[in-house]
């Protein structure tokens, strides 16, 4: 009784080893409890599983250093899905996801993209639709992305552009109007 309460003390702490360690000892005094045997069956799972998440969060912050996002993040994923209670896990995937949508975000805002979609939606008088933008930001390799800044950015150049075409409107029509000046002196 006495290693089999420790090895469940270890198991609360997560120290799989250490827990199997004190479960073997128990089956030593007990080797016929088939009990202890499935609980050291889920033991040897459990130890598995995490040694499976230390393994892919190793790679994840390889890849991390690398700046291979994506990969991390797929990485981080799979770990999360392993350990799906694990805080600090969820916490390092937030982050990262976070970290590359920013990524993406400062890459959209770097390609020609949103000019392309602000001449797009003043030519058409539609803004784009949220699943060809989900295309165009796929084809530049932008994706996962905050689709709120994404379309910000957007109606922010379309409103630039609306700007910039009013301030050359407003030249042209001065020198028309002082061309139209010298014809009439």
């Amino acid at each position: 009784q006495e290693y089999l309460q420790r090895a469940r003390d270890c198991e609360t702490r997560e120290d799989f080893s250490a827990a199997l360690t004190n479960l073997d000892r128990a089956l030593e005094i007990a080797p016929d409890q088939q009990d202890l045997r499935e609980y050291k069956s889920h033991l040897e799972k459990e130890r598995q599983r995490q040694q499976q998440v230390e393994e892919l969060q190793t790679r994840a912050a390889a890849c991390q250093a690398e700046e291979k996002w994506r990969q991390a993040l797929g990485l981080l994923s799979e770990a999360a899905e392993l350990r799906p209670n694990d805080r600090s896990l969820a916490r390092r995937k937030t982050s990262l996801e976070k970290r590359l949508c920013k990524i993406h975000l400062d890459a959209f805002r770097a390609s020609s993209l949103p000019v392309e979609l602000a001449q797009q939606w003043l030519q058409t008088g539609n803004e784009i639709s949220a699943a060809a933008l989900t295309d165009q930001l796929e084809r530049i390799g932008c994706l996962p992305v905050d689709f709120d800044a994404v379309r910000a950015e957007v109606s922010k150049t379309y409103a630039d552009t609306l700007e910039s075409m009013r301030e050359r409107d407003k030249k042209v029509d001065q020198h028309a109007q002082r061309a139209r000046g010298y014809i009439s002196s």
